[in-house]
């Protein structure tokens, strides 16, 4: 997929797919050139090399074929193969034209569901790769929502923080909101709260243009003050709900300062 967009990345991250021996094969890279060794997943067969500058993710392939595999994947743009020996791309769900069109299309629905973060993961890409969301494909991540009980509160913090610190996650972490997804472990957000994360980017900004010494400012530096606009208002409230939610004691505490000082920031006349 990076290829057929032109994007480059300094840090390599490459997925191999093989008919069997996936562990085996990736432990005997990793001690034919001394690097690190992890096996991600063993009942699927997936082991990761660890090089200084980029990682390999090798694993079986799922069913009888390439295809049967490509099949199970998310979005069709992430089930594209390149057959290594043949040199050829293989791409069974019209991935490349998706690429082109600059759309987020899912491979099925059963895909989406049988791993719920796949509905957050589209949200992600699309914010990424400045994608839009498929109407189908839309519909059908609004009938899942509920589904995102099932997932591990640390996978979606880490879906969610791609957003956070993104320059147009705000855009996105609106279209979730009012697509049904964040209400669901985040029952104090409203419409409200959703729009000061463009108020925050505004005058993050008016920072950057005002101040020369703010020119560093990205989005990863107001992170927190977006992850607050989720929250109770209370700062105990507030620490209790991010604790429930796994959030780290540095997120917490950024988070609920920021709580208590706003009222009284309101108040102030600058």
């Amino acid at each position: 997929r990076d290829v057929l967009l032109g994007r480059k990345r300094e840090y390599i991250d490459l997925d191999f797919v093989l008919p069997h021996s996936a562990i085996k094969t990736a432990r005997y890279i990793a001690n034919l050139y001394h690097a690190g060794f992890v096996v991600l997943d063993s009942k699927r067969h997936i082991a990761r090399i660890v090089f200084p500058h980029g990682t390999i993710d090798i694993a079986n392939q799922e069913g009888n074929s390439i295809i049967q595999d490509l099949g199970r994947r998310d979005y069709t743009i992430n089930a594209i193969a390149f057959h290594c020996q043949q040199q050829e791309i293989i791409d069974p769900f019209q991935g490349q034209e998706d690429i082109n069109k600059g759309i987020m299309r899912m491979v099925s629905p059963k895909n989406l569901e049988d791993d719920p973060l796949r509905l957050l993961r589209g949200y992600r890409l699309a914010c990424q790769l400045n994608f839009i969301l498929d109407s189908a494909t839309g519909a059908t991540i609004k009938e899942l929502a509920l589904s995102l009980n099932k997932v591990a509160m640390e996978r979606i913090n880490t879906e969610l923080g791609y957003l956070f610190t993104h320059e147009n996650g705000s855009y996105w972490l609106r279209q979730i909101f009012e697509d049904g997804l964040l209400s669901i472990r985040h029952p104090h957000i409203s419409h409200g709260k959703i729009n000061y994360l463009t108020s925050i980017d505004n005058s993050a900004r008016w920072f950057q243009k005002k101040w020369q010494k703010f020119d560093y400012l990205t989005p990863k530096d107001y992170y927190s003050a977006k992850l607050a606009c989720f929250t109770h208002d209370n700062p105990i409230n507030a620490e209790r709900e991010l604790i429930k939610l796994k959030y780290s004691r540095q997120d917490i505490k950024t988070v609920t300062t920021i709580l208590k000082y706003t009222p009284t920031l309101l108040t102030k006349d600058f």
